[in-house]
């Protein structure tokens, strides 16, 4: 009758410690991927020196040749530019067209 006990909490014991590694790990494991920006980042740091607090100051035309868009207009960088600023570098697109207040 000991050893049937015995046997009882050893299984009890060896399922407890299942259920336990089983609820340890993440529902929802999602492999960790690089910002879908990271190549507009390193195409941008080949041509600048990027480091916290640099700002630079790019038209249009050049960002579209180190950074293509199917959309050819400066709020098709909204993303990346806000990519930059949580690295605290600022992008500031010209734009050729003269504004007048």
């Amino acid at each position: 009758m000991d050893y049937l006990f015995q046997m009882l909490v050893v299984y009890a014991a060896d399922d407890v410690n299942q259920t336990t590694v089983k609820t340890s790990e993440p529902k929802n494991k999602k492999p960790i991927v690089g910002s879908k920006f990271s190549d507009d980042i390193k195409n941008l740091r080949e041509r600048f020196t990027m480091n916290p607090g640099t700002e630079i100051i790019i038209t249009l035309q050049e960002l579209l040749k180190i950074c293509p868009r199917e959309r050819k207009r400066s709020d098709a960088y909204r993303g990346l530019i806000e990519e930059l600023k949580r690295q605290k570098i600022t992008l500031t697109i010209q734009s050729r067209k003269n504004r007048t207040p």
